[in-house]
């Protein structure tokens, strides 16, 4: 299994988005995991849940004191069969 972190958004609360664990399935499709049960419904709700698979792709963030960063975002849930 090949991890890599993917950046979800986050839909309230703080506006933007969280660097999240994923597994790399195949192509651009990600299946989302959740290492540190940082996840909440609750206060913190992410587009995608632990355990959706989803697509990625590249995209600028603005990252620490306005830079710009590279980073992989994911924007469309996978619905077909792994």
């Amino acid at each position: 299994m090949v991890e890599r972190d993917i950046y979800i958004k986050v839909i309230e609360g703080s506006e933007g988005y969280e660097p999240i664990k994923a597994e790399h399935i195949r192509d651009d499709i990600f299946r989302v995991l959740d290492e540190n049960n940082s996840y909440d419904e609750i206060y913190n709700p992410w587009e995608f849940k632990p355990g959706d698979e989803v697509y990625c792709r590249e995209k600028n963030l603005s990252g620490i004191g306005g830079k710009n960063m590279r980073c992989l975002v994911a924007f469309k849930k996978y619905e077909g069969k792994i």
